[in-house]
């Protein structure tokens, strides 16, 4: 965690620990709802310490909390939210207190998103939250800096939504363009693609991108990052540009890219080429359409960790229309995957923003007017 020099702290601000801010009498573990009872909808939201801001929800009132607001703080995984309205916890792994009167609870909010606390795996991490300081400026200030933050908060949030109906727009759109087609044939996956199945050793090449399942982004279709060949040491699948690789393992992770360059990836990953070449949009396309999604996961096998496979994934059947219909309808599609993706780029520049805007007003270093 980030020391702060006494030599840093502004006039008329104080260095306190975190633990001196909240409310203690807050801080008491709530009943909270196991996972398994949560439902799909229901008249209170439920919060736990998962990555999605609602986790579930439920008719049951007796685990309502109503002292709000209160900020959530997931022990193991560190998510942290800010909650005003009566909401249910989840059962394990979470820390939900409120600020002392004199602190706005807001900016207690971003002065705990502003701390770096270390990932020690699936520990408890509250701990580190009670032990770091944090710089407290007057009220007033508190407030002004809040107000700011909230701003860009506000366009993150924007963003955020029109991607979200963007991508739901997108989702009903192959198939609606579909069904208006013409002269449609049903056909098996096999009879569009064919399986990569070259193999190589590291061993017998040198300097060759390398891509893992930790290389593609989840739901996205985007590449994150790469690795060298020459680092690994398992047997690898060749693949080529204008293949379309889709990670087999947990397929509900929905790990697909369409390759931009050759290389080699991980067994992990089923490597797809189209038999024509005009197919290739198409192809990429169908595989994150949910009934393709549904199908791999629905006739995955192991518990712990399901896998697909080329058999399975072979055997999806589809209603396709010519393939220069194919070509028009990849084109759409495709349109509106750049749009997304430049909204996703807008949104991850404003979070930019709104972290180095928190390390500036939070420590001090940008004063506000009064």
């Amino acid at each position: 965690m980030t020391a702060i020099s006494q030599k840093t702290i502004p006039k008329g601000w104080k260095k306190v620990q975190f633990v001196d801010c909240i409310d203690l009498s807050s801080l008491k573990k709530l009943k909270g709802l196991k996972k398994s009872e949560y439902k799909n909808d229901g008249k209170y939201l439920i919060l736990d310490q998962g990555q999605d801001f609602i986790s579930g929800y439920t008719d049951d009132e007796k685990f309502v909390n109503k002292k709000c607001p209160a900020i959530l703080f997931g022990d193991h995984t560190r998510i942290i939210k800010f909650i005003n309205f009566p909401f249910v916890a989840g059962a394990d792994g979470t820390k939900i207190f409120q600020s002392k009167k004199e602190i706005n609870p807001k900016f207690l909010y971003y002065s705990l998103l502003n701390l770096d606390i270390p990932n020690t795996g699936y520990n408890r991490h509250f701990k580190l939250v009670k032990e770091s300081k944090i710089l407290l400026p007057p009220l007033t200030e508190q407030i002004k800096i809040v107000e700011i933050l909230l701003c860009v908060d506000s366009e993150i949030e924007k963003t955020d939504q029109v991607i979200k109906k963007t991508e739901k727009f997108k989702k009903g759109l192959m198939q609606e363009l579909l069904d208006r087609s013409k002269n449609l044939k049903i056909v098996k996956f096999s009879q569009l693609v064919k399986m990569g199945k070259d193999k190589i050793s590291p061993k017998e090449v040198e300097n060759q991108r390398y891509i893992g399942l930790e290389h593609i982004g989840q739901g996205s279709g985007l590449l994150l990052g790469s690795g060298n060949s020459e680092e690994t040491q398992s047997i690898k699948t060749i693949f080529k540009k204008g293949d379309i690789l889709f990670g087999k393992l947990r397929p509900y992770l929905k790990k697909y890219w369409k390759a931009e360059f050759d290389g080699v990836c991980t067994t992990e990953i089923l490597v797809f080429r189209p038999i024509l070449n005009n197919d290739t949009d198409f192809i990429f396309q169908l595989i994150q359409s949910d009934k393709f999604i549904q199908h791999s996961i629905s006739k995955s096998f192991g518990t712990k960790m399901p896998r697909t496979d080329w058999k399975i994934i072979s055997e999806f059947k589809i209603k396709i229309p010519s393939p220069e219909e194919r070509k028009k309808i990849a084109e759409i599609l495709s349109a509106i995957d750049s749009k997304i993706n430049i909204d996703k780029q807008i949104k991850n520049k404003l979070a930019v923003l709104k972290k180095g805007f928190m390390q500036d007003l939070l420590g001090g270093r940008v004063r506000v007017k009064k």
